[in-house]
């Protein structure tokens, strides 16, 4: 007689709570994996590999022009989509997992320093195979940011006419294409497995999406900050920035900070009645960071970091000369390493996540 009155009384305390939840007018957030996962697919990750691949077709169609007849205007339009192009890639770099990793892309794309010497070589003797690991540093963004932009206006219209220099660019500009198309093309097959992934183990889609984040914000911070300011190897090393010779790099580290942001925040389009993206997510397991919420900390260090970005108006490569200007990159610098920290350990541990790639560069 006790237990079914305790059963009643349980019955009867399931309904009250359930009324009151549904008297406050507030739709209840529920965690749904695969909202967030389709939310990052459909409208951030196809997207991007959209406009990579609108870009890079672009790229083609202008130095297909240039190829037929030089003219200092032709020359200037390869330029510009070219920039345009890399640009584009700084929000497509954090997503080298499925498709992405078949072809090796971001280091397909976007291995620097180049090899100047192995490019003068390799167009010296027309030899060479671009799709080998062996040309990385030979090939990509930034070999053509070398050749487009390392040449002065005197000798401009007889290296951009020369046969060798032309083929050289001409199989770079494919070789990017085909490694774009195929990621872009392989993505609308690739959604509905990634989608349907929806566990914490290694294997599951967040794991693989939140692996490469947190790889390619540690690689920004290492690659395109840390190594040329010299500290790994005590030694300034300017030209082994992201775009030494267009002078570009604290641009590009400027849009790879902003996409960093959003793949935090999700994109603009939201399901505000989900939980679809990584900042909610946070916020519903209730993750701390002292007497923060972690989601709410990990964004300002981003924000902190994208203005201290902005308060530099010297391109990296021409800071490093003058002390007060290293100064603010010095202070970049930690701040991302500072941000690694909460992604790489808070983060994931909030989400029990585990980091499964291997970094041993001890900065």
């Amino acid at each position: 007689m006790l237990f079914k009155k305790l059963v009643l009384l349980i019955l009867l305390s399931s309904f009250t709570l359930s009324c009151s939840d549904d008297n406050t007018g507030n739709p209840k957030i529920e965690i749904d994996k695969k909202a967030l996962l389709t939310n990052y697919a459909d409208n951030l990750i196809i997207p991007a590999f959209e406009d990579l691949y609108q870009k890079s077709n672009t790229l083609n169609e202008r130095f297909g022009e240039l190829k037929l007849e030089y003219s200092e205007q032709q020359f200037n339009k390869v330029r510009q989509a070219f920039s345009d192009l890399r640009n584009s890639w700084q929000f497509c770099s954090a997503y080298g997992f499925g498709p992405a990793e078949d072809v090796v892309l971001r280091q397909s794309l976007n291995t620097f320093p180049t090899d100047t010497i192995k490019i003068k070589s390799n167009i010296e003797s027309g030899s060479y195979s671009l799709v080998t690991s062996a040309n990385f540093k030979a090939k990509g963004f930034p070999a053509l940011d070398y050749l487009l932009f390392n040449v002065n206006n005197q000798t401009q219209e007889a290296v951009f006419t020369d046969t060798k220099v032309l083929q050289y660019l001409e199989d770079i500009i494919n070789d990017i294409k085909t490694n774009v198309d195929y990621v872009r093309n392989e993505w609308q097959t690739y959604r509905d497995d990634f989608i349907s992934k929806t566990g914490n183990d290694a294997g599951s889609s967040l794991s693989l999406f939140i692996n490469e984040f947190v790889k390619d914000y540690e690689l920004a911070k290492r690659a395109k900050v840390g190594f040329p300011l010299g500290v790994s190897l005590s030694d300034v090393l300017p030209y082994h920035f992201e775009a030494p010779y267009s002078l570009n790099s604290s641009r590009l580290l400027g849009f790879n900070l902003q996409s960093y942001r959003t793949i935090l925040t999700g994109p603009e389009n939201n399901d505000l009645t989900k939980t679809d993206n990584l900042y909610e997510y946070l916020q519903e397991l209730s993750a701390t960071r002292g007497d923060a919420l972690l989601a709410d900390v990990i964004l300002s260090e981003l924000d902190e970091t994208i203005g201290l970005l902005n308060k530099m108006d010297i391109p990296f490569r021409k800071s490093l000369e003058l002390s007060p200007e290293k100064a603010k990159i010095e202070a970049l610098y930690k701040n991302m390493q500072e941000s690694v920290v909460l992604l790489k350990t808070d983060m994931v541990s909030a989400m029990g996540i585990l980091i499964n790639y291997q970094d041993n560069d001890g900065d």
